[in-house]
């Protein structure tokens, strides 16, 4: 019996050496193939610069792109899996860019590569990676369906899972879906952390994802937090001005705009050009990052400055095909001419826009959202108030049914109703509005000296105070609303003029 239970033992032990010898050789022919991977795209890299690039030649960053994508087709390396690999690569530059339908066709070409191959990682991240880019012009929900069916496959190694559970949570972003986002940013963290190998580019990267959602979901102060960690991270690794570190401060950007810090808003996004036109082929900072530099612009009222900046991204936009980004630009102009009083330009640009909804552009996409208030913003203007009023109370409902009835998109949707309601002679309603859209504001404030969100809430109090015949409330809310206007937008921007005059005009001077 002792004889049999030694021989037992000793059979258990060589499966368990044999198994873990199994294991070892699987991580070791995977670091191996992991290694050639790198090797052949560092190959490919040296010949792209070689070949592609000549010194006595400018050439812009798309035609590079363009031309490496050929260079894949001639063969520079005969592994379909390593060209899988690099056109992967050269399709998460598309992404980047908004450039979806390009992306997609890419990885069209990368998956039949890779039709024979028996890497689930690989087949797993671009199938993932070609979901997200069809979720830029098309079903959102269809796709997301798709990328957790690829998560449901057997076998799928922790750092493919992660892209996987990554490009949810960017689809969630881009369908203002703020707790999916948060969700999804921490699946990927975790199994980031399970992963054999470290990935410190995506390690900084996801808190930056994480960052964004926090944003999303109203929460400044966790929003400051991550996007903090995250370009810590950055330059810890050696990367502070890597192209995904300054996405990292773009979102930054985009984060203190929403919580109301305009002024440190356009202090980021400066550092962001800057760094970008530093680094980039022919010195063209990437469209996203001027268009939003000059949403800050036209926000503080340097509207000449915001117009030419919009100018050069939609020129740049065209030059790459890329729809959505003509579009963006588009929506800012025609909020540019609004604010003007040009009214008839702006709804003639909108008008563009709307035109390539459900095409190019995803109704429920932010630029779909930015469209359906720019049309609310122009009734309003020409005195169609009860249209506004009903546009609004839709978008309102859409930001409660995503999980942002505290984010910053909410109290600018509550100011431009309560501004309805006032036209309208509805003060009751105008006040409710407005008083939430300053709790919101103060919320996202939080310990900042500064929000134009809390100060545009009080000067929206000022004007309901003075059309309700409250003098001395009027001109408390009109000093508090210049104290944070000032600061938040500077001392000449139109608002911190409205709100300094209506500290010094008599009551029967106003509405």
């Amino acid at each position: 019996m002792k004889k049999l239970l030694s021989t037992l033992a000793l059979i258990g032990a060589t499966v368990v050496s044999l198994w873990q010898a199994h294991v070892a050789d699987q991580q070791r022919n995977r670091a191996l193939t992991l290694l050639a991977r790198s090797e052949a795209v560092s190959d490919f890299v040296n010949v792209m610069l070689t070949e592609v690039a000549t010194p006595d030649q400018p050439i812009t960053i798309d035609e590079l792109l363009t031309r490496s994508e050929s260079l894949v087709s001639k063969g520079v390396t005969e592994n379909p899996e390593h060209q899988a690999v690099i056109l992967q690569a050269l399709a998460s530059y598309y992404e980047s860019s908004s450039s979806a339908a390009k992306a997609e066709q890419i990885l069209d070409r990368a998956l039949a590569l890779t039709q024979s191959s028996n890497d689930v990682g690989l087949r797993t991240k671009l199938l993932c990676q070609r979901a997200f880019a069809r979720s830029m012009a098309s079903n959102p929900d269809a796709e997301k369906k798709a990328i957790e069916q690829a998560l449901a496959a057997p076998d799928v190694p922790p750092d493919a899972a992660a892209q996987c559970f990554r490009n949810l949570a960017y689809i969630a972003q881009n369908t203002n879906d703020a707790p999916g986002a948060l969700r999804y940013a921490r699946a990927a963290q975790d199994k980031l952390k399970q992963s054999e190998r470290a990935d410190p580019l995506m390690e900084a990267g996801l808190l930056g994802d994480l960052g964004y959602a926090y944003t999303q979901s109203g929460d400044a102060a966790e929003a400051d937090r991550y996007y903090a960690a995250s370009i810590r991270k950055y330059v810890e690794i050696g990367r502070a001005e890597h192209p995904t570190a300054n996405t990292i401060r773009n979102n930054w950007g985009l984060a203190s705009s929403s919580a109301g810090d305009i002024t440190g808003a356009l202090r980021q996004f400066e550092e962001a050009v800057e760094i970008a036109r530093k680094h980039a082929l022919g010195g063209e900072a990437p469209v996203y990052l001027v268009m939003n530099h000059a949403l800050q612009l036209d926000t503080v009222g340097r509207y000449d400055e915001a117009l030419a900046e919009y100018d050069r991204a939609i020129a740049t936009a065209r030059k790459m095909n890329n729809d959505a980004f003509v579009a963006v630009g588009t929506l800012g102009e025609a909020r540019v001419h609004l604010l003007r009083g040009e009214i008839d330009v702006a709804q003639k640009m909108l008008d563009d826009v709307k035109t390539r909804l459900g095409k190019s552009i995803a109704p429920n996409s932010p630029t779909g959202t930015n469209a359906s208030i720019m049309q609310a913003r122009i009734d309003s203007a020409r005195g169609n108030f009860a249209a506004a009023a009903d546009a609004y109370t839709t978008i309102a409902e859409l930001w409660e049914s995503r999980g942002m009835s505290s984010a910053g998109p909410m109290a600018a949707t509550l100011r431009a109703r309560a501004d309805v309601y006032l036209q309208q002679g509805n003060t009751d309603a105008a006040l409710a509005d407005a008083q939430r859209a300053l709790a919101i504001g103060r919320k996202l404030q939080g310990t900042k000296p500064h929000s134009s969100l809390t100060g545009l809430a009080h000067l929206l109090l000022s004007r309901i105070y003075a059309k309700r015949g409250q003098q001395s409330e009027s001109v408390a809310a009109a000093s508090d609303a210049f104290a944070q206007l000032s600061s938040a937008l500077g001392p000449d921007s139109p608002d911190t003029r409205t709100a300094r005059n209506l500290m010094e005009e008599p009551l029967h001077q106003r509405e």
